[in-house]
């Protein structure tokens, strides 16, 4: 009888841990885990491929250089008084001259813009006892022009300066319409980008199909600038400024996405 119960212990006591090790494996499971055998999950993930392909993400960038059509001027008076209506009738004298000199030189008026106009007070800072007090006032108007005819940009950068221009904000060149030359930057970029893509494959043992993905990577263009802001004088009178207009480079980018083949 006590061998009995001894085997009947026995096997509760089997039982329970075969159940134990049962619940701990399927809770084992159940949260991820892996045996020592079991394939990672990055691994499996790419043996899960099932057609074994692959892709390869290339850039590729193109540029053009092109002779500007166009120019943009920032130029205007600046004067000086110890009255304001004085200053200000001396500058309105000198820009209303500086502008009729310009449309004579072929400037269309809707070309022409007043981008700014101050007055201020000039005042003396010394340590005098009476403290800051009003010494004069200064006026400035500026205003911007458009060249439409590049080889005119020195003959009107003159006759401003003539007509009492003495403030410059630079000239800027440019392309009434960039288009067709953005077009021509970007089938080089598309020919640079298709150019990595097949050194890469190459590389690998694999060719290229068609792409799966083509982007176009926004290029903002800006005219390029010739000359920083410089005060013009009207003290003696000037000829046909010399103006150097260079080129403009035009430049694409993509960015194209291939599947290589097997």
């Amino acid at each position: 009888m006590k061998n009995t119960k001894m085997l009947v212990v026995a096997a509760s006591c089997i039982l329970i841990i075969a159940l134990a090790v049962i619940g701990a494996s399927a809770l084992f499971s159940r949260s991820g885990g892996t045996t020592g055998t079991q394939p990672s999950g990055a691994a499996y993930a790419a043996g899960n491929n099932s057609d074994g392909s692959s892709e390869i993400s290339v850039s590729g960038s193109g540029s053009i250089n092109v002779n500007p059509d166009v120019a943009y001027i920032s130029l205007g008076v600046s004067t000086k008084g110890v009255d304001p209506k004085a200053a200000l009738e001396d500058n309105n004298r000198l820009i209303a001259a500086v502008i009729s000199a310009v449309r004579d030189k072929g400037v269309a008026e809707k070309d022409i813009r007043t981008m700014d106009f101050n007055m201020y007070p000039d005042y003396n800072y010394g340590y005098e006892k009476e403290g800051e007090q009003i010494r004069g006032y200064t006026v400035s108007n500026n205003v911007s022009i458009v060249v439409r005819d590049i080889n005119a940009v020195g003959d009107v950068l003159g006759v401003a300066a003539n007509a009492g221009a003495n403030a410059s904000g630079g000239v800027q060149f440019g392309l009434l319409d960039n288009s067709a030359a953005y077009n021509e930057a970007l089938v080089l970029a598309i020919e640079n980008a298709v150019g990595k893509a097949e050194a890469i494959a190459g590389a690998l043992g694999k060719t290229i199909a068609s792409p799966s993905s083509v982007t176009e990577t926004v290029n903002y263009y800006s005219p390029y600038p010739y000359a920083a802001a410089e005060n013009l004088s009207r003290d003696a009178a000037v000829g046909n400024v010399p103006v150097q207009t260079g080129k403009l480079t035009i430049t694409a980018n993509v960015q194209m996405v291939y599947e290589l083949a097997k």
